[in-house]
């Protein structure tokens, strides 16, 4: 059976009660007691049901119910051990789990640890609810007895699913719920245990399937305000389903359950539904007429075939799913048998060189090329296994990760990579893979060297928004960081040797300078080849960076006889005193520039239009037409940059 799983949120609902277990435990010491009562008068309430459930696993402990004055109490406790309440549901309240989480809000409730004593303050003042009503039918009224009624909750783009009831007539009524906007979508479970198939619907939304219910964006909200709601009858349109069978190519067996994904996907490649088989029988979700492609997907599920495309295509780590024949539904179900081919598989185990213990981290497999095809993590011991592999060559890359984060990465065989910040396909020793047949491939990596700091302003402030680079001394790239909340940034694993350091702010820290290892202030980019060189050995090195402020050249651009023309192609080019170009700004659709954060000092600019504004001159600021070319180190004036941001606008002359 195909079925969607959301996880944006949880609730225990009061139907649920029958499924709970009554859990033994060691002590029954403990007294929970406290009052319901009407949250907004305040009036008792007899007659609620009041239960207490063991936190560890969810076992339904005791239930009481209020008496005449809304007084419970609970007894024979655990004092071990974590307690949640809960007041269950009535026609006219939600159950409300403490402290206040009404049925048909999110959040959860609190535990109350009971060795601290009993507890007499454990009181629920309950809201009123109310409920959705309605029934669900087939084409031409025709009667639906078995589907799920689910009612979701969105908000803030997350969505919450509270349940309700179907009865075999098809009837429905949600459990009784908070007011608010409410969304209903209908599960019908549609496969060869219903005949009597149904796509899912979204009310308001027409039929959706698993992956394509789009709860947030679509639909129609049902508004429960002062009391229930009952949204008619809703008409189901008829599905009908994918099915077959998928054995071992090997044995004839039926593939284990969980070793391979069976994912439909639409004629663009979009995800509608995924399940796995069971004794090797496996039925989609019910779908709509339409055209499909199917991909039996073994390596998600971390089976050892080959995943394979309808009919019969075997295409390895890197499935183009409109590659497989379509799949055609119209009016019957397609039945779609498939025989998996067990792949290769690539093993072995990580370790440390220094002290052989396992390497926490993951495993990549890559192409000849250098395209990732399959990520698996590190067992605990460091063995990792990669099956279902298409026979042919792969690169291996292995990463450090969590507590092995010192760690360099690695890519077989023994080519030290920090960051994949080496030629993969060049350095990379391939891998033979033949099919069925089992490649052993470990490795052990070395401890590297630690980089750490704090980035802040020149008057203590905190850096919240910048990145650091990190070069050789040939000025190729190794590894980039950002810095946190904190303005903390970390290279956790570094191979030993000289390097170059920048830091460089952005957003809402980009009015700092950019600044290069040891003190050195920069333009919009700091040149490696400019810092001091930055020694590291095995061990930890603090680099900390204090960042001086710096001040913008900004302004507008714009026809000298009608300012209202703004001049929107082109660049502002800005030059040192001397002459020296140092950097050029672009200019946006109303003719304004803005320079990147600069040092005070002396500074020139050129106005350079260009595009549909080419008939207009280049100019040396202030008013000098560029001869042939702009002759920036005889002519101009110079703009001083001391303690503000200036200000030049720009009225060109056509030529």
């Amino acid at each position: 059976m195909f079925q969607i799983h959301h996880l944006s949120g949880t609730r225990l609902a009061a139907t649920s009660m029958l499924l709970l277990m009554l859990s033994p435990l060691s002590t029954f010491a403990a007294i929970i007691s406290g009052t319901v009562t009407e949250a907004a008068s305040g009036t008792p309430i007899a007659g609620i049901e009041v239960c207490s459930i063991e936190d560890a696993n969810n076992h339904l402990h005791t239930c009481v119910f209020s008496g005449p004055a809304g007084e419970y109490t609970i007894s024979g406790l655990p004092d071990t051990g974590l307690i949640r309440m809960l007041a269950a549901e009535t026609a006219s309240f939600p159950s409300q789990q403490w402290p206040g989480i009404n049925f048909g809000e999110p959040g959860e409730g609190q535990s109350i640890d009971l060795a601290a004593g009993d507890r007499s303050d454990i009181n629920f003042a309950l809201v009123p609810g109310f409920r959705i009503t309605g029934q669900v039918t087939g084409a031409g009224g025709s009667t639906v007895d078995s589907f799920g009624a689910q009612f979701v909750r969105v908000i803030d783009q997350g969505f919450w699913f509270f349940g309700g009831g179907s009865s075999p007539d098809g009837t429905f009524s949600s459990n009784t719920m908070v007011a608010g906007d409410y969304k209903f979508l209908i599960t019908t479970h549609g496969t060869v245990d219903n005949p009597d198939r149904f796509v899912d619907q979204l009310f308001g939304g027409g039929p959706c399937v698993d992956a394509q219910c789009d709860l947030v964006n679509e639909g129609t909200p049902i508004a429960l305000v002062d009391a229930d709601v009952n949204v008619g009858t809703v008409e189901l349109q008829p599905g009908f389903v994918v099915r077959g069978t998928l054995t071992e190519a090997a044995t004839g067996s039926p593939v284990p359950d969980d070793s391979v994904f069976v994912q439909v996907f639409d004629d663009t490649a979009s995800l509608v539904t995924s399940g796995g088989p069971i004794g090797g029988a496996y039925a989609t979700s019910a779908m709509p007429d339409g055209s499909y492609r199917v991909l039996m997907n073994a390596n998600s599920a971390g089976g050892p075939f080959v995943n394979q495309l309808y009919n019969g295509n075997n295409c390895g780590l890197n499935c183009d799913v409109l590659a497989g024949d379509p799949v055609v539904l119209a009016g019957a179900d397609f039945i779609l048998d498939a025989v998996m081919i067990e792949g290769g598989t690539i093993t072995g185990q990580v370790t440390s060189l220094e002290t052989g213990l396992a390497i926490e981290g993951w495993v990549h497999i890559l192409s000849t090329q250098g395209e990732f095809l399959r990520t698996e993590p590190i067992a605990p011991d460091g063995t990792y296994a990669i099956a279902g592999l298409d026979p042919g060559d792969y690169l291996v890359f292995f990463q450090s990760g969590g507590s092995s984060a010192a760690y360099l990465d690695q890519l077989h065989n023994g080519v030290t990579c920090p960051d994949f910040g080496c030629d993969v396909p060049a350095l990379g020793t391939p891998v033979s893979v033949t099919a069925g047949q089992e490649i052993t491939v470990s490795a052990q990596l070395q401890r590297g060297a630690l980089l750490t700091g704090t980035v802040a302003g020149a008057g203590g402030e905190v850096i919240t928004d910048a990145h650091l680079n990190l070069w050789d001394t040939l000025g190729n790239f190794v590894a980039g960081r950002s810095v946190d909340a904190s303005g903390q940034y970390v290279f956790p694993a570094i191979l030993p040797g000289t390097y170059r350091l920048a830091v460089t702010p952005h957003g809402v820290d980009g009015n700092f300078l950019p600044q290069l290892f040891d003190g050195i202030d920069c333009l919009a980019f700091c040149p490696p080849d400019q810092g001091s060189d930055l020694v590291l050995d095995g061990g930890e090195r603090v680099v900390d960076f204090v960042l001086n402020p710096g001040f913008r050249l900004s302004g507008n651009v714009f026809d000298e006889n009608d300012s209202a023309i703004a001049i929107t192609e082109g660049s502002v080019d800005l030059y040192d005193a001397q002459g020296n170009s140092l950097a050029g700004f672009g200019l946006d659709s109303s003719g304004a520039w803005t320079s990147s954060a600069l040092p005070a000092g002396s500074y020139k600019l050129v106005f350079n239009p260009s595009g549909q504004f080419a008939s207009y001159q280049r100019e040396i600021f202030d008013d000098i037409k560029c001869e042939g070319f702009c002759d920036v180190q005889n002519l101009g004036t110079v703009i001083e940059l001391i303690d503000q941001d200036v200000v030049v606008d720009a009225g060109l002359k056509r030529q």
